[in-house]
């Protein structure tokens, strides 16, 4: 009787071990796919706010301070391209059509004038 006893606590212990193990796995499978999605939050909100400044300026004469902030958009959106291998691609082709955009940078000033 007590090897019985014993064996059907081995096997309740076993199936407990195992279903612990598939919900760890699922657990983790989640927070990696959150993870994945926060990732893209900032980008997406980045994209979104850049739409709607080149909206904004779509329907008014502008000035060129009008694109002030374009030039510091790319340059957040270029540093996030490495983190986010799900849209890279995407944000590789943002940036370089901004940069064909926007004028190139003046030369530094020269430090010692002649």
């Amino acid at each position: 009787m007590t090897a019985i006893a014993a064996l059907i606590t081995g096997a309740l212990a076993m199936y407990t071990l195992l279903h612990h193990k598939q919900v760890f796995a699922w657990m983790q499978k989640v927070r990696r796919k959150d993870q994945a999605n926060a990732e893209l939050d900032k980008p997406d909100q980045w994209l979104s706010d850049l739409y709607t400044a080149q909206c904004r300026l779509a329907r008014k004469p502008c000035q060129a301070d009008d694109f002030e902030d374009i030039p510091q958009t790319n340059n957040m959106i270029k540093g996030v391209v490495d983190h986010t291998e799900t849209i890279r691609a995407d944000l590789s082709r943002v940036v370089k059509r901004v940069e064909e955009y926007l004028p190139p940078p003046c030369p530094d000033p020269d430090p010692d004038p002649p």
